[in-house]
């Protein structure tokens, strides 16, 4: 552990929790790929352009193509360039994106993106139901609902209610959802590589946060019409973050049964899939439920 502190620069405790989670030649893996430069992920929006359209307007960006939709920018700043201000992309990592087709909204779904800030998730769920549907988009504070509101028009997209919202309290207010993304706070070590301050917090930081989401995810099946589906997702690797609240959920909850993940990137992985670095962009947690 010590060694893996000093050559990777993490705190020792932080290394022996991803070894106890994962053993410790996996954690080294998940270290060693965190150092690596980040990719930038782009999603292109499908509703108002072709990709021909996309790659002349990103002027001399170069995007690798990973899909009709999903590119990979090899350098320069996206959102200096004519794609971006005509909104014919926005910026999302891999296994963001993963999360939103794990949910598979359509034009047909009502979709709740119950912590949705600052709205990548979202808008992929938006363009993914074609611009049509419904998606009601919560976060706690309303200068964060601004932000989705702003990105939901620059990409153009119509079929977007962003709004301030308490994740854990419960509001009669709101209509029945056919689908939830319910994306919760979390400590984050998905993506120390971007963001490596997050390394040199105190593991006893992240230790309410569990009962935290557990708190979210329970409120957001209050929304769950009966035969709908919810994607519970983070970008952490903690297992005390991802299946442990996941098993506490379907212990308390015999009203929900966990449902098999589509396949990613070629992988399968059941009901609830820990992605990792590199080839998953950035570590991340999704799991997939029905309301019986």
């Amino acid at each position: 552990l010590k060694a893996l502190s000093v050559k990777y620069s993490v705190p020792e405790e932080m290394a022996a929790e991803l070894a106890k989670d994962y053993g410790s030649e996996a954690a080294e893996k998940f270290l060693a790929a965190s150092l690596e430069k980040s990719v930038t992920y782009l999603r292109r929006n499908t509703t108002i352009c072709t990709e021909e359209e996309f790659v002349a307007a990103l002027g001399g960006i170069k995007a690798e193509r990973l899909t009709d939709c999903r590119y990979a920018a090899e350098s320069g700043d996206v959102t200096a360039t004519e794609a971006f201000r005509k909104g014919f992309f926005h910026v999302q990592g891999l296994a963001s994106q993963l999360c939103c087709e794990a949910l598979a909204p359509t034009e047909q779904d009502r979709v709740l993106d119950i912590c949705a800030a600052p709205g990548g998730k979202t808008f992929t769920m938006a363009e993914l139901m074609k611009g049509k549907g419904e998606i009601y988009a919560f976060d706690l504070h309303e200068k964060r609902a601004e932000l989705i509101r702003r990105g939901a028009e620059r990409l153009h997209l119509k079929n977007i209610k962003a709004a301030a919202g308490d994740a854990t309290k419960f509001n009669p207010d709101l209509p029945k959802f056919t689908k939830i993304l319910c994306d919760v706070p979390c400590s984050g070590l998905g993506v120390i590589g971007s963001k490596p301050e997050i390394k040199y917090k105190n593991i006893s930081d992240f230790a309410g946060l569990p009962d935290i989401q557990y708190k979210i995810v329970c409120n957001a099946l209050n929304y769950l019409e009966a035969g709908g589906t919810l994607v519970y997702s983070t970008c952490t690797v903690r297992r005390a973050e991802n299946e442990e609240v996941c098993e506490r959920l379907l212990r308390d909850h015999p009203e929900v049964e966990a449902v098999e993940l589509p396949e990613m990137l070629g992988e399968s992985f059941g009901t609830m899939a820990s992605l990792m670095p590199p080839k998953f962009g950035s570590g991340f947690f999704i799991a997939k439920f029905r309301k019986k």
